[in-house]
């Protein structure tokens, strides 16, 4: 019996170890005339065979319980579900409307950066890779951070680049964009005019600090590249490499092209002192004609 039950599944370890019970006391009420009799050592051995059973089964049951224990931990333990991730996924997979998207402009967010290669997050599901090598602080539309850049590449998460998108999926599952890449002749022509307005105006225009030049920087402004020399550019604007700051326009010419830009600290020094304003004609005193010199004493 007890051979048999030994076979038995494990969900019917309980069932043999009840029956084991019934017959060690079926077994220990018969009287024992000898103690090294048979039937003794057929208790002994029933009783040993019952203590294992219980302690098997107490361990299994102890397993169980920790493995539904540890599964709920692991559900309570799982992020809530992103509906809008969700809803943002399905449109992407089903939208009739995204090949329409290839050939756009787009704002990719820079995700992960290391020594070699940058991710982008075009909003596509898929990022898309660029080297580091490939990306300037120049081509940075907008950045989370403030922090001093320490090179021309020096690319940093939460920088937003702009994109131009080939096409939605390759052949990989990913998406084929390219960085957009210097200015065509309009958009040049567009940056020329705001320069000049600047240069008449006396207004600052908004550029980074790219790397040093034989006797200057180079400082990118709306994707031209200007010269600023050491002379005035001061301290704090040069420490600052690649960080979107204010400078002035000293000069610019068109053919052959040159433009020449001064820091807001070394603009301010070299500007002429003020000039007191002339008085409005209207405001000059006029002469008193004769009639009015009569009118006022009578």
């Amino acid at each position: 019996m007890w051979r048999q039950s030994r076979l038995l599944d494990l969900k019917l370890w309980q069932s043999a170890c009840h029956s084991a019970k019934q017959s060690c006391e079926l077994v220990l009420t018969f009287p024992v005339r000898n103690k090294h009799s048979a039937g003794k050592q057929k208790v002994l051995q029933l009783e040993r065979e019952l203590s294992r059973l219980k302690a098997t089964s107490l361990e299994q049951l102890q397993d169980e319980v920790r493995q539904k224990a540890t599964a709920e931990a692991q559900k309570l333990a799982e992020p809530h579900v992103d509906l809008q991730s969700l809803a943002l996924q399905a449109f992407r997979e089903h939208s009739t409307s995204m090949p329409l998207v290839e050939g756009q402009l787009l704002k990719g967010t820079v995700i992960r950066v290391d020594r070699r290669v940058v991710w982008v997050d075009v909003g596509l599901g898929k990022h898309a890779k660029f080297f580091r090598s490939q990306v300037h602080v120049s081509q940075v539309a907008e950045t989370t951070s403030d922090a001093v850049r320490t090179g021309p590449n020096d690319i940093r998460v939460g920088d937003v680049l702009h994109v131009t998108l080939e096409t939605t999926e390759t052949p990989f599952g990913d998406p084929a964009v390219t960085l957009d890449m210097p200015r065509g002749p309009d958009r040049t022509k567009t940056a020329m005019k705001e320069l000049m307005d600047a240069f008449e105006t006396g207004q600052p225009v908004m550029g980074r600090l790219l790397n040093p030049l034989n006797g200057g920087y180079a400082i990118g402004v709306g994707g031209i590249v200007g010269f600023c020399p050491f002379r005035s550019c001061s301290l704090p604007t040069a420490s600052r490499i690649g960080v979107l700051q204010p400078f002035y326009v000293a000069g610019i010419r068109e053919v052959p092209f040159n433009l020449v830009l001064s820091d807001v600290d070394s603009y301010q020094h070299s500007r002429p002192p003020p000039q007191p304003a002339q008085l409005n004609e209207s405001l000059q005193p006029q002469p008193i004609t004769d009639q009015q010199a009569q009118q006022g004493t009578e």
